[in-house]
């Protein structure tokens, strides 16, 4: 592949992908959790506040990246407020009806900085896949990524998943880099993406296990000759420690070094010092009280850790083929992945994790080493990320696992890798990959309810998925562009989403739990009766056809 072809491949991907990541932007109203999140960043940075309850649920960074273009955009950065002044939990909802712009610029600009990071994502992953699979091999992980409907959808939204996924994925090319070719700039640069990434969610805690686990992997390869140079254990492991530190850093910095009092008898009792030194006296105790009643920079973020581990653990309602459950199933995620992934897709992971496989079986000695090289860095963090995710109870949607999807896109690229050339078939590769495209454009830009055909497509999938795996609130629009069309003035809803739809255009009167008569909406995660005090409180429409499905999630009905 000549050098030309090689670049014009790389940056036609890329402006493909853009443009479909914008189309969705453009097009869906803002999903639930995303009007939660906007614009929180605006008042950190203004007030240094961290005790609202955004920063006791995720950490901060994700409020700072979908605030950037909003902080240059007209209206107050304290939108957020209700009317006694307190942050409400929808605090995006200030944003998107009151800062004097439309609510779809309001999401746009929310939404930019993430379609750029699905741009800088793909360069790293390409520039990856070709140090180890050569051109080829990169070109096949890029247009797998590009035409991922589950990454087009995040990367198209204000989350915190996308954010995620991208820093993940960089700090383990940085850590990659670094152990290649050493440098402090290049250790530096791991230790600040290392603590971006603690910053975004509570899932990059894994990296405190699987960066030292890397390190010694690589520590061992070199042993074997089998690592572009030696490393000496000791060295590295300072190194690594220093990083740690510096990640530590990032994450106060994070939080404007704000302290919490976390021993200040406002947030727990102090029995235990009573206990210790209480009969030793007044003055004793008093100077121990003095000792320890300091804040605490960071330790915002250990409790924010606390609610979220307590969250895994206790679970979350979800729907998988047509059941609900509230500590989830261990296969969620596969079934759920088998669901949401292109045919296409899932056969060339399949096929690139076989012939990675089989590439480190036939080779011998060196090559066999540098083979299980490559594998290890690659595999480990699909499997630092979907055992806590399978072990948890947390089953949310495939949003919670998508870290681990630019791995098994770089290991896809192992089918067409320049080290092990296909003798054969290798238009079967490409044909896959047209496959998957055609696929997602069928159904773009609606990638959130993206559903496969061997699970009967979009229209089909409500039996299987729910919540961001389906139905996140972000058919909004279209319910109002239909009523428009239609001349339908009032109607009976149930909708799933933080959007408010009277500030749509949208009349209508909430749905009770009996049969009604006129035109019924209903969103499909209510269908399904999840989050419902009473589950079955929509059941009757189950009975009635509905006449029109608007972006697969809000079903229609007109009953006389």
């Amino acid at each position: 592949m000549t050098r030309w072809r090689e670049r014009f491949g790389v940056l036609l991907l890329l402006l493909i992908g853009m443009g479909l990541a914008m189309w969705a932007a453009s097009t869906q109203a803002g999903t639930y959790d995303e009007v939660t999140f906007l614009g929180v960043g605006r008042y950190l940075w203004h007030t240094g506040d961290f005790d609202i309850q955004h920063a006791r649920f995720h950490p901060p960074l994700m409020y700072y990246v979908n605030s950037l273009f909003l902080e240059l955009g007209p209206g107050r950065w304290d939108l957020g407020r209700d009317a006694s002044g307190h942050f409400t939990y929808f605090a995006g909802r200030g944003y998107l009806y009151h800062s004097g712009q439309s609510p779809d610029a309001v999401l746009l600009l929310a939404r930019y900085p993430f379609i750029l990071l699905f741009v800088l994502l793909g360069s790293v992953l390409y520039r990856w896949g070709k140090e180890v699979h050569g051109p080829g091999g990169a070109l096949l992980s890029l247009a797998l990524y590009v035409f991922s409907p589950t990454v087009l959808a995040h990367a198209s939204i204000a989350g915190n998943d996308f954010l995620l996924t991208t820093l993940y994925t960089l700090t383990l090319f940085a850590l990659w880099q670094a152990t290649r070719r050493g440098g402090i700039g290049r250790w530096a640069l791991v230790g600040v993406l290392w603590g971006g990434t603690l910053l975004t969610k509570a899932t990059g805690m894994v990296l405190w296990a699987l960066i030292p686990a890397l390190v010694m992997w690589s520590w061992w390869l070199a042993r074997k000759q089998a690592w572009p140079r030696p490393l000496a254990l000791k060295r590295i492991l300072v190194e690594t420690a220093g990083a740690g530190v510096l990640a530590v850093v990032t994450v106060m910095a994070g939080y404007g070094f704000h302290g919490l009092y976390a021993f200040s008898p406002q947030y727990r009792p102090h029995r235990w010092v009573d206990r210790l030194v209480g009969w030793m006296g007044p003055g004793v105790r008093d100077a121990v009280y003095a000792l320890i009643e300091r804040p605490i920079p960071g330790y915002r973020y250990v409790t924010m850790l606390l609610r979220q581990f307590g969250h895994v653990t206790q679970g979350h309602e979800a729907f998988l083929l047509g059941h609900r459950s509230r500590t989830g199933w261990w296969y969620f995620f596969p079934v759920a992945m088998s669901v949401k992934t292109p045919v296409g897709t899932l056969l060339l992971w399949l096929g690139g994790l076989g012939r990675s496989g089989w590439m480190a079986w036939r080779s011998s000695g060196r090559e066999r080493w540098q083979t299980w090289g490559w594998i290890g860095w690659w595999g480990l963090p699909i499997l630092f990320i979907a055992g806590p995710a399978m072990w948890g109870r947390a089953n949310m949607g495939v949003r919670l696992i998508l870290p681990l999807y630019p791995f098994l896109f770089l290991f896809a690229g192992a089918l067409t890798s320049s080290r092990a050339p296909l003798k054969r078939g290798r238009w079967v590769v490409w044909l896959l990959v047209g496959w998957t495209a055609v696929s997602v454009l069928l159904q773009a830009p609606r990638y959130l309810s993206y559903v496969n055909e061997l699970w009967g497509g979009p229209e089909a999938g409500w039996r299987y998925v729910g919540d961001s795996n389906y139905d996140w609130g972000q058919s909004l629009k279209e319910l109002r562009e239909y009523l428009e069309e239609e001349g339908i003035q009032e109607i009976y809803l149930a909708y799933f989403g933080g959007e408010l739809p009277e500030m749509r255009g949208i009349r209508y009167r909430p749905l009770p739990c009996h049969p009604v008569r006129g035109v019924v909406v209903i969103s499909t995660t209510y269908l399904q009766g999840l989050y419902l005090d009473n589950p079955e409180c929509y059941a009757w429409l189950r009975a009635y056809k509905p006449v029109k499905r608007l972006g697969h999630t809000l079903w229609v009905f007109r009953i006389r």
